[in-house]
């Protein structure tokens, strides 16, 4: 038992500390996801914050404001997205990067395929309004924008964290990322077409889904190194 805990959280191996920190977030995201989907399907008390927040937004709107929101929202659409992504891999392809090249595909259109049959299953409607600033006939839970907004940054994070050996750009690098997808989130509330839940969900989807890929992409590499070595 202690030996296989210790090869749990070590550096060297295929299935080392990657796998493991992997792993206990994974666990993380899937309880934190199933928690929210639970308070919503229950009408728990959650749902009466999510009417306050979301009416409290509309009664401070502005038409600037508005416009900026427009603006975000519209760039990180699942058109807007994708082509993010596109570009991305082209990059990742010129500069050979190959692994990051599948980190990317699998994370971003099959992350967000996976929110549509996520909106599919739970069928949560959207806000309603007199006067709505958008009309959308999809489902609500979980934010499509806000799962692809993390996917995307995220993956995109992971990548620029892995090439740049500098802690202080690290840390600026990840809290870049927060922000736009802080942003896209915000946007999607203001803007009267998802509850807060509903990116909370997208968000921990993303999350939960970006670790996947990145757990399995890191653990190929791992095995790749270590054939090349034996052999």
């Amino acid at each position: 038992m202690r030996h296989f805990i210790r090869a749990r959280f070590s550096r060297e191996g295929i299935l080392g500390r990657h796998l493991t920190a992997g792993a206990f977030l994974i666990s993380v995201a899937f309880l934190l996801f199933a928690g929210l989907a639970n308070e919503v399907i229950s009408a728990a008390p959650i749902t009466v914050f999510d009417l306050h927040a979301i009416n409290w937004m509309r009664a401070h709107s502005t038409p600037g404001l508005t416009s900026l929101m427009l603006l975000i929202t519209h760039i990180h659409s699942t058109p807007g997205l994708l082509v993010l992504a596109l570009l991305t891999c082209v990059w990742l392809f010129r500069q050979k990067e190959w692994y990051w090249v599948v980190a990317v595909v699998a994370t971003v259109p099959v992350g967000m395929t996976i929110n549509a049959l996520l909106k599919l299953m739970f069928q949560r409607a959207r806000p309603v309004f007199e006067q709505p600033v958008l009309t959308l006939t999809t489902y609500s839970f979980p934010s499509g924008h806000a799962a692809g907004a993390t996917l995307f940054y995220g993956v995109l994070a992971a990548y620029l964290f892995c090439r740049i050996t500098s802690w202080r750009l690290r840390i600026l690098i990840i809290l870049l990322a927060t922000a736009q997808v802080a942003a896209v989130c915000l946007s999607r509330v203001y803007l009267g077409v998802h509850y807060p839940t509903d990116v909370l969900a997208g968000i921990v989807e993303g999350v939960a889904w970006l670790t996947v890929i990145l757990t399995v992409i890191a653990t190929l590499r791992r095995w790749r190194m270590l054939r090349a070595s034996a052999g």
